[in-house]
């Protein structure tokens, strides 16, 4: 016997039995997706006020001929809880749930998120690349490396705004590959094409930002003083995005994929919404300065391809007295 199919009321998504499926308790055959119940979006009749009941990890059972399902999972609010402490710092579940997202996207087990692994967090939460800016640059696998010094330099500048934990790495980039060579020899035109397909990467001492877990750490806690309804949102996308997601506590996948908006606080803090729009200012300076040193490296590039071509091609020259004299070109 097959399980009964289930889909979202409000956005016709698909509910699999590995999802968070809310079904109302008064509206008849009402259910809801996770997404959806976090947005608070509702359909029909249906109001948000009504009680819900939370189904994860279905298991059949027939009644009436209809097959229905039922759950052992805990409900939801009980087992998260509140995720501030009275102190303001993450409470143990939360604390847990922040470990196992960074041992989760800390591919390399170094102990520090590099900023590839960080954009696949923020990827994985919902982001755009309208939202975080930095994901233009690393979902773009031909991305240059000045691309990925000015992701660099972005995210940088962003994790010293808050501040976080981090520290800084010399960001290496692999050798370009080796010029073919022709009838046993290498040819300079081939040695000059190839200068222009592979330019030299530039090197930036001690400019890739690493995060560290405690950095991790601060933003959670970060937003969830400053926006606690976006980090329910967050949490909630990218619970959903691994649902297999690990306790470290257990070694078992977390119970719940639902953190209910009941665990978050009701409203930002105060003095963490005034040191917020301090922050804010500070990224969108960021934020202008980042493009501007875009716009100065394509203009310097430009430059520079300029003045390659004019060596090549040689021809006649005016110094700065006025005086012309004629450049052979080295492609003869």
């Amino acid at each position: 016997m097959s399980l009964q199919a289930y889909a979202c009321d409000v956005c016709n998504a698909a509910l699999p039995s590995d999802r968070a499926r809310l079904h109302c308790r008064i509206c008849p055959d009402y259910d809801s997706c996770a997404d959806c119940y976090v947005t608070e979006s509702v359909s029909g009749t249906h109001c948000v006020e009504h009680d819900y009941e939370v189904y994860m990890h279905d298991r059949p059972a027939l009644v009436k001929g209809k097959t229905v399902v039922t759950s052992n999972d805990p409900e939801p609010s009980t087992y998260w809880g509140q995720l501030l402490t009275p102190a303001k710092t993450p409470s143990p579940i939360f604390s847990r749930l922040i470990a196992a997202i960074f041992a989760h996207f800390d591919a390399t087990s170094a102990g520090v998120l590099q900023p590839s692994e960080f954009c696949a967090l923020m990827f994985a939460s919902g982001h755009t690349a309208e939202q975080f800016p930095p994901l233009q640059v690393s979902t773009n696998e031909s991305a240059s490396p000045a691309d990925l010094h000015g992701l660099d330099a972005w995210l940088a500048n962003w994790i010293r705004s808050f501040p976080l934990d981090h520290r800084m790495a010399t960001r290496e980039f692999p050798p370009p590959p080796p010029i073919e060579p022709v009838n046993g020899r290498i040819r300079m035109r081939d040695q000059f094409l190839h200068s222009l397909m592979y330019p030299e990467a530039p090197v930036v001492p001690n400019g890739q930002p690493l995060l560290s877990q405690l950095g991790l750490e601060q933003w959670f806690l970060h937003l969830l003083l400053h926006n606690p309804g976006s980090l329910c949102g967050f949490l909630n996308h990218l619970l959903g995005a691994l649902p297999r997601l690990p306790d470290p506590e257990t070694s078992r996948p977390f119970e719940t994929q639902l953190i209910p908006r009941s665990c978050f606080p009701l409203i930002a803090d105060p003095e963490a919404e005034e040191r917020k729009r301090m922050v804010e200012r500070h990224q969108m300076e960021e934020e202008q300065r980042f493009q501007e040193a875009k716009l100065q490296v394509q203009h310097n590039s430009a430059m520079l391809m300029m003045q390659a071509m004019r060596n090549v091609s040689g021809g006649w020259r005016t110094d700065s007295y006025g005086n012309r004299h004629y450049v052979e070109g080295t492609i003869r």
